[in-house]
């Protein structure tokens, strides 16, 4: 019980252990030039009628008018926050849009219950510390006058399962099984209206997850490389990453993230008095675990004592994690922090309208009989009508399979090109793991009536050319390219990564496999360049390291859509783009097939979108060893056009 109540409320405790007592580094002094908020407003009253991004959007704009902030001096902006509303998971990035700040400013969100804008502070801090950032904003918002009241689980699976009705009588049956499923799992709400809920009952129903967060800060321009020690990935694990609505559907996001960080744990040897951290990715938020780095923690059986906070930034949410981590070692508050990330597909927060979630608030507020009944009459009005989760840009409205139909025809990527590329990365995917190459995966023991352990991804499928020619097109129809074959796909699973000082490491025994050597992140126009990150941030943080294309030896990109990796190759071999887009002399070059995803990618492994950051990490790192090269390059696309970089260098090379 005190586990459930303390991990989502308070108190931040000491970030260290006995044998990892951090060391100060050679940090630059950081200021706080200035910092505004919003009016704090009781809860229902004068702000009910926003949305949480409204209100950082004003404390942003309202910062950077009062600092007179000239945006070229702006090199990130983090958030934090505790109630995710599923339109804005990246709340960061889509209050900066709104507040005028330029698109190519990067953003991500945080998230440790009450002092969740602390730690946007403290990771900005990080970053100042690294080098990556010379100035930051960090903030926070919370807005409770609105909270994620969801259907039930068994309802939940019903709509979904109406979503993929493909013909009437099955679209009815779904139907009549979720309005059956509606009455006999939410009576109690129905009852509710007349038994007359205490507002105690209620608000302990509602707010047992909650806690706000909130405020900003900032400093000056472009990045400096600091003296930074050497950092080392020492291992990584993840579980197997399987189809969503197959093997771990009946699991929490919270199960999977935990059976990773205890699996590398186990792997590394790892005594929990090394451990200073933990940080976790994730974005579609459970809001029972919305700190689900806290929650999976102690799960595994890491001791309360450290401390756990969870970020986001979409598809590389687990970068994130792992360049904040070495945030916190280059700042000296830690030596050792484990970074991971999870998604849970199977399972996604279709909530209530609006007006049915305000019902079930107010019901708790009525005061007197006739009230009651009249909220409880609202909220059976619109009972029926659920909240999807919008799978389209906040900012743009568009769905990212449009932006990559529209990318690929602007590259001339044509369909033959994207079935083969999906047909090569499901047969490297296959060869890697019958080969046992895919050594990062752990198994996962499943209970119950017929107990099973999953070992293994299940959505790797090599298919022939002939039938994935024989695909209809997913999104732009008839004519678009990308299909459900040369697209990713909906998946459930975890990762888990052990960072360190390469001191500590050695002085402790462990044996790294990789360095971290640098990271960058990028953004831009997330309606015409969502996918685009990888051909802007490759080119500089090569040019940030003084290495040139032939100075690779492994490319990992993250796999969205084949034609979204084909495209932006294209564009880094376009003499037009890099001169007119990234201001170039020329074009950068061609990065060579024979270097890139060797063991299959996201296309055949699959995309749980908080976990694949670190999946690209320990492929980098193997790869390097197994093909005997120094260098390896990661970089990823996400929503809202942003992307990030990671240069990797094998350890003892």
């Amino acid at each position: 019980m005190l586990r459930a109540v303390n991990s989502t409320l308070g108190p931040a405790r000491a970030a260290s252990t006995a044998a990892s007592k951090a060391t100060k580094r050679n940090v630059p002094n950081i200021v706080l030039v200035d910092a505004v908020r919003t009016p704090f407003a009781v809860s229902g009253t004068v702000f009910k009628d926003l949305m949480a991004v409204d209100l950082q959007k004003e404390a942003i704009k309202a910062l950077v008018e009062r600092t007179n902030l000239s945006y070229e001096h702006l090199d990130h902006i983090l958030c934090g926050t505790v109630i995710q509303e599923p339109r804005t998971s990246n709340i960061a990035r889509e209050a900066s849009l709104l507040a005028g700040v330029p698109d190519k400013i990067p953003a991500h969100t945080v998230t440790l219950a009450c002092i969740s804008s602390n730690v946007a502070m403290t990771q900005g801090m990080g970053m100042i510390a690294t080098g990556n950032a010379n100035a930051v904003i960090a903030g926070g918002v919370e807005l409770l006058s609105d909270l994620p009241i969801r259907y039930n689980k068994n309802a939940r699976s019903a709509l979904l399962g109406f979503a993929k009705a493909k013909d009437v009588p099955s679209k009815l049956k779904v139907g009549t099984d979720q309005f059956a499923l509606f009455i006999s799992r939410n009576i109690y709400l129905i009852a509710a209206f007349f038994r007359f809920v205490s507002k105690e009952k209620m608000l302990r129903a509602v707010n047992s997850t909650l806690g706000p967060a909130r405020a900003a800060s900032t400093a000056a321009s472009k990045a400096t490389k600091r003296n930074v020690p050497n950092i080392v990935l020492v291992d990584a694990v993840r579980t197997p990453f399987a189809v969503s609505g197959t093997v771990f559907k009946d699991l929490m996001a919270v199960d999977l993230q935990k059976e990773a960080i205890r699996a590398l744990i186990e792997r590394t040897n790892l005594p929990y008095e090394h451990l200073d951290h933990i940080l976790c990715g994730t974005v579609i938020q459970e809001p029972r675990t919305s700190n689900i780095a806290r929650e999976a923690s102690l799960l595994a059986g890491v001791p309360d004592k450290i401390p756990a906070h969870t970020v986001t930034l979409a598809c590389i949410s687990s970068n994130v994690a792992m360049t904040q981590g070495m945030g916190m070692i280059a700042t000296g508050n830690a030596n050792a922090i484990i970074a991971g990330g999870v998604e849970l597909l199977s399972d996604i927060p279709i909530r209530y309208n609006k007006t049915a979630r305000r019902a079930l608030l107010g019901l708790s507020k009525a005061k007197d009989v006739p009230s009651k009944l009249k909220i409880g009459g609202d909220f059976l009005k619109n009972a029926f009508f659920p909240e999807l989760p919008a799978v389209a840009e906040f900012s743009s409205g568009e769905v990212m399979g449009h932006s990559g139909d529209r990318l690929a025809a602007a590259f001339n990527v044509t369909r033959r090109e994207q079935d083969e590329f999906a047909v090569r990365s499901h047969t490297f995917a296959s060869e890697a793991s019958k080969k046992g190459k895919l050594s990062d995966v752990i198994p996962v023991f499943l209970d119950g009536k017929k107990p099973v352990t999953i070992k293994e991804d299940n959505g790797i499928r090599v298919s022939s050319m002939e039938k994935l020619s024989s695909l209809k097109p997913a999104f732009i129809k008839p004519h678009g390219t990308i299909t459900a074959a040369n697209s990713s796909y909906m998946t459930d699973g975890a990762s888990a990564a052990l960072i360190m000082t390469e001191e500590f490491a050695l002085a402790n025994g462990y044996k790294p496999k990789a360095y971290l050597r640098d990271y960058m992140y990028v953004s831009q126009d997330p309606k015409d360049e969502l996918l685009l990150s990888p051909a802007y941030v490759i080119p500089k943080l090569l040019d940030k390291a003084g290495l040139g294309l032939k100075d690779v030896d492994v490319f990992e990109i993250h796999e969205a859509f084949a034609g979204q990796v084909l495209a932006n190759l294209s564009a880094m071999d376009s003499e037009y783009f890099c001169k007119e887009k990234m201001k170039r002399s020329g074009k950068f070059g061609r990065v060579p097939l024979d270097k890139l995803n060797l063991w299959g990618g996201s296309l055949s492994i699959g995309h749980p979108f908080g976990a694949t950051g670190v999946r690209l990490a320990i492929h980098s790192a193997h790869r390097l060893k197994e093909e005997k090269g120094q260098y390896a390059v990661i970089a990823a696309c996400a929503a809202g056009g942003h992307g990030v970089g990671m240069l990797v260098e094998a350890y003892g090379k």
